[in-house]
């Protein structure tokens, strides 16, 4: 039970993505919803559950914004399980520290997606969309993070110790 109530947070986390995303824009930069869900369970919960999660994250943007079939599924599990294996390595967690593991993580996923997205085909500028949208994407994801934290931990363990506490 305590996975089908993931899988709705999840598709939560989406609709929350696709539908309030462009209305709690600031400048432009939207949080993700789905990106920051996530990350708290890779976090919280077991290293395959991470990666499972994540994968299922990732066909969800796929299957809307995706071009690639695939593309976001790898990107999404990899950065749940490589999230979920450094915080293993760390010996106290708390949702600061997930905070900044988020942000780190966002950053890296909108620098791949941007590298191979638009540098193979010479578009773009780094620089300027590394301070103009990655940077402030990867802070407001993870701020975003630690407001959901709390209620996102609870309805992913129904009947369950609640893991990390703030």
């Amino acid at each position: 039970m305590r996975h089908v109530w993931k899988i709705l947070v999840l598709i939560l986390a989406f609709v929350l993505d696709s539908t309030l995303g462009s209305f709690i824009s600031i400048f432009d930069i939207a949080p993700s919803f789905l990106f920051a869900s996530v990350m708290i369970m890779a976090m919280t919960g077991g290293f395959g559950e991470a990666g499972i999660y994540g994968a299922v994250a990732g066909i969800l943007w796929d299957l809307a914004w995706g071009r690639t079939f695939g593309f976001y599924t790898l990107l999404y599990m990899y950065s749940a399980l490589s999230a979920h294996g450094f915080l293993e390595l760390v010996y106290k967690s708390s949702p600061l520290l997930t905070a900044c593991i988020t942000c780190v993580a966002t950053f890296l996923c909108e620098l791949i997606v941007y590298l191979l997205a638009f540098t193979i085909w010479g578009e773009g500028f780094l620089i300027f969309n590394v301070f103009r949208y990655m940077l402030p994407t990867a802070i407001y994801t993870a701020a975003v993070q630690l407001c959901i934290f709390r209620p996102v931990n609870a309805l992913s363990r129904p009947g369950q110790e609640r893991g990390m506490r703030l």
